[in-house]
């Protein structure tokens, strides 16, 4: 049994969507997908919440491959609006913090993987979802950039996987979220998580490839990555962004498996009514 936690607003369900095909290509055992997000319409049209018909699909996705699967909706709202004094800054949404708030659910169990809705798995999560991770808070992947940029030990946030007990009992997110309201950071969530915890576990790199598919991969990451030629430079390409990725041929954002993953996305959103 697989437990995965995500989290966004109706703009990323193609994200998540590709992200979840990629996850039963692979990984056929049962799956409990949980889905955080919350309705903040009022402060920005586009900011609506996941909808219950997108999460129905995403059930049948998953119940198609095994059907002891399950997907659930958790609507956040009313957490994120007790802490209004948030500011994350303009390059990301309040959705950034989203998964902060994970442990205000009593239902959610006490291990679960944080995938971010830009990331693929290219592999089996057995071996990952089995680290032993009961002394520390999470366990996560160097951040490309981070650990030469920022600090050594700098954690990339997008997979995270989460000792939720030990969470609760260390009271981390709570501190992020304080450390989000009364901070001006650099990449907001990412930094207070890593200046806040307490115990974390470093991960191989296959599970969050942040720069380039490897034989390895397991998980591919398509965050925001630096270029430095020929000027300096932030270069962005997501899942969603097909024809991108596949127009690519070195292995950075595409191999066979991505373009088989894609491809039958393609078909998928060819059918769906938004």
């Amino acid at each position: 049994m697989l437990n995965l936690l995500y989290s966004g607003n109706r703009a990323i369900f193609d994200g998540m969507l590709i992200s979840v095909l990629s996850l039963v290509k692979f990984n056929p055992q049962p799956i409990n997908v949980y889905v955080l997000t919350m309705d903040l319409s009022n402060q920005d049209a586009s900011f609506q919440p996941i909808s219950t018909q997108q999460i129905a699909f995403l059930r049948k996705l998953l119940q198609d491959t095994n059907p002891a699967s399950t997907c659930t909706l958790f609507d956040m709202t009313q957490c994120y609006l007790a802490d209004n004094q948030i500011s994350i800054g303009k390059r990301f949404t309040p959705y950034a913090l989203l998964r902060l708030y994970a442990t205000q659910i009593d239902t959610l169990p006490d291990k679960i993987l944080y995938l971010d809705t830009d990331t693929l798995i290219l592999g089996s999560l057995a071996e990952l979802f089995a680290t032993d991770i009961s002394n520390y808070e999470f366990a996560a992947v160097k951040d490309y950039f981070g650990k030469i940029f920022i600090s050594h030990d700098q954690c990339n946030s997008g997979v995270l996987l989460l000792n939720i007990p030990k969470i609760k009992a260390t009271r981390l997110f709570e501190r992020v979220r304080q450390m989000c309201i009364t901070k001006n950071l650099f990449l907001a969530d990412q930094t207070a998580l890593n200046k806040c915890a307490t115990s974390k576990l470093f991960l191989p790199p296959k599970y969050n490839r942040q720069r380039r598919i490897n034989k390895d991969t397991i998980i591919r990451h398509y965050c925001a990555s630096w270029r430095f030629f020929p000027v300096v430079h932030v270069k962005t390409v997501k899942p969603w962004e097909v024809d991108k990725i596949l127009k690519d041929k070195r292995h950075v954002y595409n191999n066979a498996t991505v373009t088989e993953i894609l491809t039958a996305y393609q078909k998928i959103k060819a059918t769906l009514v938004e």
